[in-house]
Formats: structure tokens, sequence, C-alpha cells
């Protein structure tokens, strides 16, 4: 089951005919046609997995689908709910988070591993990371917590010359086949990671395999992936700044980053580098 993105609108859109006929077959075919053997365990020898993010999970079927169909299923996904319990109309039994796919690929002829991390020697191939914060993504999400978070973020990296917000359409095709973007990761310190429509991002992922300092702003950004990141993990591999701290507290992001000697940056940059292009690459 999956999603795709309306190009014309830039909505994502859940592929709701892929559901109707999943649960068709799971309801109709498969308790008469062949005995009956996705219901024989109740689902619960069965996976799911899904190419969207948890406030997709919407349209035709998909409710219906989880809770009288696939309720027992084990399901692995890109996002889970934040608090991985169940929300109105989707079960969350067996829900299980594993991250976004990197844009940064492995492939024979590679000379420059993303998440090498500079010497200080030898700048050539790997070039020392002069952007102190990098952010690239859009100021609009839909939410309104996560819109005013960002905001306020963009007014203060404009204070700061070391600081890039690179601005990009409502979309993940904002930044499609944007290598030039893309390899800015390698030459930044620290990416935050606001919660945009929903709670995680894909370029989390790109900035660990970069070598790029996630800076996040509830945990539930990265604590949802069990299977890869443990609480203590998150704290070896990121910087956690409390959204309240920001929207409320009036905290200056930039000034907490600088706050951090570079012996913590550097040890962060590396638990992080290593463990993610094990899983990524």
């Amino acid at each position: 089951m999956h999603s795709y993105i309306d190009h014309l609108t830039g909505e994502p859109r859940l592929a709701a005919p892929h559901g109707r006929l999943a649960g068709r077959l799971l309801r109709d075919h498969c308790n008469g046609n062949d005995g009956g053997l996705f219901w024989k365990n109740q689902g619960h020898d069965h996976f799911l997995i899904f190419s969207i993010t948890a406030y997709q999970m919407v349209g035709m079927m998909v409710k219906e689908f989880f809770m009288f169909i696939c309720q027992n299923c084990t399901v692995i996904t890109i996002e889970t709910s934040p608090t991985k319990t169940a929300i109105p109309g989707r079960t969350r039994k067996a829900w299980y988070a594993a991250p976004y796919p990197s844009s940064f690929h492995w492939y024979e002829g590679i000379q420059t591993l993303p998440w090498k991390l500079p010497d200080s020697k030898d700048h050539t191939n790997y070039p020392l990371r002069d952007i102190l914060v990098l952010f690239i993504g859009s100021k609009k999400p839909s939410q309104p917590n996560s819109r005013a978070l960002r905001q306020t973020l963009f007014s203060q990296c404009k204070s700061e010359d070391r600081c890039i917000w690179h601005e990009t359409a409502h979309a993940c095709n904002g930044v499609v086949n944007a290598t030039n973007t893309m390899l800015l990761f390698r030459r930044a310190q620290y990416c935050p990671a606001p919660a945009g429509d929903s709670i995680t991002r894909k370029s989390i992922f790109d900035a660990l395999v970069a070598g790029c300092v996630p800076v996040i702003f509830s945990r539930a950004t990265i604590s949802q992936y069990s299977w890869h990141v443990s609480d203590k993990d998150i704290e070896d591999i990121s910087v956690y700044i409390p959204m309240n701290d920001i929207n409320e507290g009036g905290a200056n992001f930039i000034e907490v980053l600088k706050s951090i000697s570079p012996d913590q940056l550097l040890k962060k940059q590396e638990v992080s580098s290593f463990t993610f292009s094990l899983l990524q690459f």
C-alpha cells in the first residue's frame, strides 16, 4: 500500500484503489477460495509495508482495513503515531517505524564517502564543515505549531552568517534531483529537523549519513525508530531543544548550538555517521 504526490497541487494522495483491492482480497477471496489461510491466525503471521506517514493514512477503506481486516498484522512503515499508541480508527498494536532511505546511495565507483569527517590537512575530497546550521525545506507546513516553529527558526537563522536556510516547495518533489543541495549536508555541522506535516523528516537520515548532527524539537521525531535507535542513542547522535522553549520560552536555537563544545560536536558526528552509514549502505 502506498501514496503518491499530486504534482499539480503538491498534496499527498493515498492510492485508495490499492486499499480497496487489498481489503477485498483478504476479506473475501482468502476467506473462501484458499481455505481461509489469512484468517487461520487472525492476521498475526502477516506483514504490511507502508511508504506513507501517519497523517496520510486516511481515505477509502483504510479505517475498515485496519480495524476489521488487518488489526493483528505487523506493520512496517516510515512513521508510526508519535506516542506509539492507538489513535481513533487506527490500531497500533504492532506498528514499527523504519528509517527513510537516504538520498546518499552507495555505488561501486564512489570515491568520497558522505559520512567521512574532514581531515584538517586535506580538504580536497572532504571539505571542512564551514556551515554552522543547514535547513532544507519549507516554512509553511500544514500543522500550525510546526509552521510557527519553522518561522521562528527562520528568523533566528537569518541573524547568523553561517546559517543557511534553503527554501523548497511544500512537497517532497521540491528536493528531487537537487544534488548540489544535498551535498550541503557534508559541509554542515548541525541540521535542524523541526516537525512539518508529520513528526518525522527524511532529512534527519540524510543528515546522519552525511555526518551532520540533527537538531530535534520533539523526541518522538527519532524515538519511534526503536529498532534502530535507543533512548541513549538519541542523546549521542542529536541535539534536543524542546519546541516550547522556542515557541513560548523565547530560546534562540543558534545560541544553544554555539554553546556546544567542538569536542562534543565531533563525538556526536562520529557516532551518528558511523551508525547510520551501516544502516543506509
